[in-house]
C-alpha cells in the first residue's frame, strides 16, 4: 500500500503539472488560438 500511496502522489503531481503547462500554453497562444479549442 506504500506503492499505491506513491502512485497517488505521482498522479496528483503529474496532473497539477499538466494543468500548469496547459495554462502556460493558454496564456502564450491566446492571441492566436480560440480559447474553446485549447479547453477541449
Amino acid at each position: 500500500s506504500v506503492i499505491v500511496r506513491r502512485l497517488a502522489k505521482i498522479t496528483v503531481e503529474f496532473s497539477s503539472f499538466k494543468e500548469s503547462v496547459r495554462s502556460f500554453l493558454l496564456i502564450r497562444d491566446s492571441p492566436k488560438l480560440p480559447v474553446a479549442h485549447l479547453c477541449s
